[in-house]
């Protein structure tokens, strides 16, 4: 009897882990700690040619199908087999909230208003040609460029405008329709300060209880996607780095085509690698990898098509918790503390220079809701992140600290003051 009850709960934990408030709105994510004293303006050098207030184009990929005429939405939960470019716009902050004002309610700790983030519209340039195989539908097997072209293009004015030059790539989780990503990507550009461009990746996850399995299977297939796309970006615009967000059950589909990437490139040197792939920093967030097939990847090499991967885990982690359970294996998720890794393993990954592990226990709110959105809903993981990829820094630079396993790392309890007076240090 108790393990039914348990298995309903777990389920229901589950359902609920990657859920959005609505297909095309969500409300803005806490505001980071970092930017609470306001001693640190994410907007104090954003170009204004970067700002179409109130409507901000957010480009995006998908290999979702296209709705058809009849049909709400904009794509479907189901496999497109193709890459689809397009731009979506979507409106910040409520009607008639001028930008000044919008910046300033996102700024605030305790918002007497609500922010919502809407979709009012997507356009789409088209499929990207390097997608097409043999087996495509005869009638996508169509000549040129121009979709790709179109959204390079894009690309490099995004770049142009900023300081940066640099290319973020958010892959959402389990569980949700097309516009979540588009909006999670939406709320992580304006906390930068809409410095280089980011990009939607919104692979064919489904939205109902039933399809944890059927999404599983998913990220496998999209993987090949994933990897040309990368390739694309990397081939076809003037990005410096390409960097990746993943989230959840999306970091097998992150880590499965860097996978196919460092097989390709086995037994080159890293600097060579690199210069080819443009490949940053790569962040798993609340992974639902195996940690065996984990250790596969890095024994292939994994490490050295990137600059660092950042892995990012929690011992309150309720549906990586679930996961476990069902599947039998470990997630890479989940605390190293609480489900520790063999001690031969353990100094192995301790010498890895291009690898850290975060233990967020410490961080604010990192328990809230049911542990898994730890990225949006803790103002300290967000604030870890955000100035990880605007600013460079590294775990020693940001304030972390080792934590009783050397080879994680921890958040101090002085950790937003220590961030902050070494971001004010790096901007002078």
């Amino acid at each position: 009897m108790k393990s039914k009850i348990y298995l309903l709960i777990s389920i229901t934990i589950l359902f609920l882990s990657c859920k959005s408030s609505s297909d095309n709105q969500y409300e803005l994510m806490p505001l980071p700690d970092i930017y609470e004293s306001q001693a640190i303006d994410p907007f104090e050098n954003t170009p204004e040619a970067a700002i179409s207030y109130p409507k901000q184009q957010i480009l995006y990929v998908t290999d979702r199908a296209p709705v058809d005429k009849s049909s709400k939405g904009y794509y479907a939960n189901e496999r497109g087999h193709v890459i689809r470019l397009g731009a979506a716009e979507v409106m910040l902050g409520k009607e008639g909230m001028t930008w000044d004002q919008a910046k300033k309610v996102s700024l605030l700790k305790s918002r007497p208003k609500n922010y919502p983030l809407q979709i009012t519209g997507v356009n789409e340039y088209g499929i990207l040609g390097e997608s097409l195989t043999l087996f495509s539908a005869p009638k996508l097997l169509v000549k040129g460029e121009e979709a790709g072209n179109r959204f390079a293009s894009k690309v490099n004015t995004e770049l142009k405008q900023s300081n940066s030059k640099d290319v973020f790539i958010y892959i959402h989780g389990y569980k949700v329709p097309f516009s979540n990503p588009i909006l999670v990507t939406a709320e992580l550009w304006h906390f930068m300060g809409y410095e280089g461009c980011f990009i939607a990746y919104s692979w064919p996850a489904t939205p109902k209880r039933t399809a944890y399995f059927a999404d599983l299977e998913t990220t496998e297939y999209a993987s090949r996607n994933l990897r040309l796309f990368l390739k694309y970006i990397a081939e076809n615009t003037d990005a410096e780095r390409i960097h990746i967000v993943g989230y959840s059950a999306g970091t097998r589909l992150v880590m499965t085509a860097l996978h196919q990437i460092a097989l390709t490139y086995k037994g080159q040197d890293q600097e060579t690698i690199l210069k080819e792939t443009k490949l940053g920093k790569t962040f798993l967030l609340g992974s639902d990898v195996d940690r065996d097939k984990f250790i596969v990847y890095l024994s292939d090499d994994i490490l050295n098509i990137m600059s660092h991967l950042y892995i990012y885990q929690s011992p309150n982690d309720k549906p990586l918790s679930f996961s476990r359970w069902l599947l039998k294996t470990d997630r890479v998720g989940q605390s190293n503390i609480q489900y520790p890794t063999p001690p031969h393993v353990q100094e192995v990954i301790n010498e890895l220079d291009h690898l850290s592990i975060i233990n967020v226990e410490g961080a604010s709110e990192y328990a809230s809701g049911n542990g898994h959105a730890y990225f949006r809903r803790s103002p300290w993981v967000s604030s870890d992140i955000l100035m990880t990829l605007k600013y460079n820094l590294n775990v020693k630079e940001r304030g972390l600290i080792k934590g009783s396993q050397d080879y994680v790392w921890t958040f101090p309890p002085n950790y937003i003051q220590q961030l902050e007076e070494r971001v004010n240090k790096h901007q002078k």
